[in-house]
């Protein structure tokens, strides 16, 4: 007897202590997003499935294990590359985060963008 498949579903979490960092979880999607950019740095992992979308001129697929980076404002696709859809952790923070992060390990202020530390 085959399992029912399990309803898609995410949640989305606000951590105003460290600069509204937002943490998503989603499950089993199967929807498609069109064209769109986000603000802020977008980084994740599939934990299931495969998600498919079109970024900087390219159809890639992001499989189990994959991390995904999107940079603010740049324009991007999503959707299931598989039947089953996806099952990934996002997270999202704005650049000063970033610049913050850069700064402390350089010992010196870094504003973005920026290729290297030295």
């Amino acid at each position: 007897m085959k399992s029912k498949p399990t309803a898609p579903h995410s949640k989305l979490w606000r951590i105003p202590k460290l600069g509204n960092l937002e943490l998503l979880r989603g499950k089993h999607l199967t929807q498609s997003f069109p064209q769109h950019t986000h603000e802020r740095y977008a980084i994740g992992v599939i934990e299931q499935g495969a998600l498919g979308f079109f970024y900087r001129g390219e159809n890639v697929v992001a499989a189990p294990g994959n991390i995904n980076l999107c940079i603010p404002g740049e324009v991007h696709t999503g959707h299931p590359a598989i039947e089953e859809g996806w099952t990934y952790r996002m997270f999202y923070f704005d650049t000063s985060i970033l610049e913050q992060v850069a700064a402390e390990v350089a010992d010196r202020p870094r504003q973005l963008p920026f290729s290297s530390l030295e």
